[in-house]
């Protein structure tokens, strides 16, 4: 019908349909920093499927975002729209080994540190082990190669705690005699008796731990102690 024609009676119009060319939106995927993700083309009013999820070091893919929102896979798509990865940071469980010491009643503990950071040396608790010096914290239980806190964790791993055979101080005080050098002595080993020392007017008499105790030189020593020289004043 030509809607130029003058109208001289009544007239029906019928309405003749041609289906329309189907329309295409792209859905876009921004890896945020992740391996690279194919678009999609998808028919308006169809949904985009869930791609395969993509890999960034370091990192474990959370969520599909857009606008900021959380993309629900199951909703229509009736524009082009850009979805954008949301990552998590992945964290790794060091354990510290005591290697013989103990922290409290465990014999490890262990700190859990994302990718990329440092493990914090001060918040780790320090290991005892009777008779034996904490000396740090090694890559293997043989204690070969000191572990460097400066390093970015990437994976997670164990760290040894290294010993030495712990060394005490036995000093003596002589009391008014004449000096007796100190003596370093190994946990577990036993001091050497020095030579008596000298005071004039006096004969020593032995070495005390206090005033009534008197040091058994064949005891094990097992930490830092001072000896005292006991006098006796010579009577004229």
């Amino acid at each position: 019908w030509d809607f130029d024609t003058p109208i001289t009676s009544n007239i029906v119009l019928k309405a003749i349909w041609t289906n329309p060319a189907p329309v295409y939106y792209t859905v876009t995927f921004d890896s945020n920093g992740g391996s690279s993700v194919a678009p999609q083309n998808v028919l308006s009013g169809d949904t985009a499927y869930k791609p395969v999820n993509p890999t960034k070091e370091g990192c474990v893919l959370e969520n599909w975002l857009y606008n900021n929102s959380v993309w629900d896979f199951h909703t229509p798509i009736t524009s082009s729209i850009t979805l954008k990865a949301s990552w998590k940071k992945v964290q790794y469980t060091i354990i510290f080994d005591g290697n013989g010491g103990k922290f409290g009643n465990n014999t490890t503990i262990t700190r859990n540190v994302e990718h990329g950071n440092k493990i914090n040396e001060s918040g780790v608790t320090v290991p005892t082990r009777e008779g034996k010096t904490f000396k740090g914290w090694y890559k293997e239980p043989e204690c070969n190669n000191a572990y460097n806190f400066n390093t970015e964790v990437k994976n997670a791993f164990t760290l040894y705690a290294k010993w030495e055979t712990a060394k005490y101080y036995v000093t003596f005080n002589s009391n008014g005699g004449s000096s007796v050098p100190y003596q370093i002595v190994e946990y577990g080993n036993k001091a050497s008796k020095p030579s008596d020392p000298t005071r004039e007017g006096y004969t020593f008499k032995g070495w005390y731990l206090n005033d009534s105790t008197g040091y058994d030189f064949n005891k094990a020593v097992k930490s830092n102690i001072v000896l005292y020289a006991k006098w006796e004043k010579n009577t004229p």
